[in-house]
């Protein structure tokens, strides 16, 4: 997150170096839920709070959770 320090807050994947990387098939995500996902990260990218990154390798598929309150 821009504005915290490094020192206080960090995030890695905590990943053996020993073990070959699994390409996990890419799911599909309907109609009502794509849209869910878009405006979301949407959101997220123009206030700043995550970034476009490219890896050579395919990490996770998205999921959605529904919330307690059953959003």
């Amino acid at each position: 997150m821009s504005g915290i320090s490094p020192e206080v807050a960090s995030h890695w994947l905590n990943i053996d170096p020993s073990f070959p990387p699994v390409r996990h098939k890419k799911r599909n995500v309907g109609g009502d839920m794509q849209k869910a996902i878009s405006k979301k990260v949407d959101k997220l990218i123009s206030i700043g709070f995550i970034h476009e990154v490219t890896y050579l390798e395919w990490l996770v598929n998205v999921m959605m959770v529904k919330k307690a309150n059953n959003k």
